[in-house]
């Protein structure tokens, strides 16, 4: 990734994370620096937990170099998946929390309305992402859905195919995301169609996980997929955690993976704005968040 492309909307990494200690993510979870991984995170390569009550906690990087000593390189640091700062040399299944300032956001959209969940904490769903796996039924329907619609056949003939397997028209839009072609390496965008069906949106993502090929893995649906399988994910609304006071508005779940900090995770120039990351962050992803075209969700505010 060469350039940075500039965009209002900013995505950065999280480095101020100290008041959201309180913020309870679940019961196991008690800590607001642990952060659940998303399905489509998963597929992509990022790190997650087995354990039931820790399941599908993962890791992910932080605006953090760690100095050991005089004339040693920095080395990137990231959350564990016991909330956790390390650094090491290994982190290729860590994923992606993004963040950004409060205040520039919050300039740019006076009118934001946002729900109180702590005293120093607050949150709103604001832009939308791939996240969650959709249930088996609706995976079937959507393969069948593209499947007919590549046929070449008279409209009566597909809908009549339709009617027989009770699926609907699926539309091909113009969005589109893009995931890393080959994780944990150089970044190279592959596209991935995003398709209507029923007033939703979803795109067909293959299993591309940090696990060997032969072992399964879980996903949100309650399935259980391996490497390689073609899973159907659904772009939804994304959660932020909002803290005024340290000026951060934090994505509530690690939402991407597979994409590399940098060419290497050690520098002699601990500088976030020249890294992989920062170009990958605000020339693609902020480009799929904040699609001009996608509905705006806001949570009115609560006492």
């Amino acid at each position: 990734i060469k350039k940075e492309c500039g965009m209002m909307k900013k995505l950065i990494l999280p480095n101020k994370l100290e008041k959201f200690d309180n913020y309870k993510l679940c019961k196991s979870a008690k800590n607001g620096k642990i952060a659940k991984i998303t399905d489509y995170a998963m597929l992509n390569g990022g790190f997650f937990c087995f354990e039931d009550e820790t399941q599908n906690i993962g890791k992910y990087f932080i605006n953090d170099f760690y100095h050991g000593k005089d004339y040693a390189p920095y080395i990137v640091c990231y959350i564990d998946e016991f909330g956790h700062k390390v650094s090491g040399e290994y982190t290729h299944d860590v994923g992606i929390r993004p963040a950004m300032k409060f205040s520039t956001f919050y300039e740019e959209n006076p009118d934001l309305k946002f729900s109180r969940i702590t005293s120093e904490l607050s949150e709103v769903y604001y832009g939308s992402y791939l996240q969650d796996s959709v249930e088996k039924e609706l995976q079937a329907k959507l393969t069948n859905a593209i499947t007919i619609d590549s046929l070449i056949l008279k409209e009566s003939e597909k809908k009549q195919i339709q009617d027989i397997l009770k699926v609907d028209n699926i539309i091909e839009t113009k969005d589109f995301y893009e995931k890393n072609e080959t994780k944990y390496h150089e970044f190279t965008p592959l596209k991935l169609k995003v398709y209507e069906y029923q007033g939703r949106k979803f795109a067909k993502v293959k299993a591309n996980t940090y696990l060997p090929d032969d072992v399964s893995f879980l996903l949100s649906n309650g399935e259980f997929y391996k490497n390689n399988d073609e899973v159907w994910i659904e772009e939804k609304p994304l959660k932020w955690l909002i803290d005024e006071k340290q000026d951060i508005m934090l994505c509530k779940n690690i939402i991407q993976a597979g994409v590399r900090f940098d060419d290497s995770i050690t520098t002699y120039r601990p500088d976030f704005h020249y890294t992989e990351m920062n170009q990958y962050l605000n020339k693609y992803m902020s480009k799929e968040i904040f699609n001009s075209k996608k509905e705006l969700v806001k949570k009115k505010g609560l006492s």
